[in-house]
């Protein structure tokens, strides 16, 4: 595993972030009772998403929390584009009867020209 890997997981209510300085893996000093579901960077900017809506981002070598209005949903995924913007992926897919409700955000510096399927 390469120097600066980042990884997240957990189980609802409880998880962590796990980052890979070269010497092991180690957890990071975020600690919030969520399960952390989806991790992905550009350049030195790493997003986390999470159930409830959590993001949190590592950008200068620390960690804090996104604070953002748009989603509660719990996300599933999260990709960064050419611009390190933000991309999550989630809804309500743990549920019985399952509902989805998903959605698709963005968090970014630059609004996106085009969201094709």
């Amino acid at each position: 595993t390469p120097p600066g890997a980042v990884a997240g997981g957990g189980v609802p209510g409880r998880g962590h972030i796990l980052e890979n300085t070269g010497s092991g893996w180690t957890r990071a000093a975020i600690e919030i009772p969520i399960a952390w579901r989806g991790v992905a960077g550009r350049d030195e900017v790493v997003y986390a998403v999470a159930e409830s809506g959590v993001v949190g981002t590592l950008d200068g070598g620390a960690w804090s929390i996104v604070e953002q209005s748009v989603t509660t949903g719990n996300f599933h995924a999260a990709w960064t584009d050419e611009a390190a913007g933000l991309w999550g992926v989630g809804g309500d897919f743990q549920q019985v009867p399952l509902t989805a409700n998903g959605f698709l955000t963005y968090y970014g510096t630059q609004r996106p020209d085009e969201v094709s399927p």
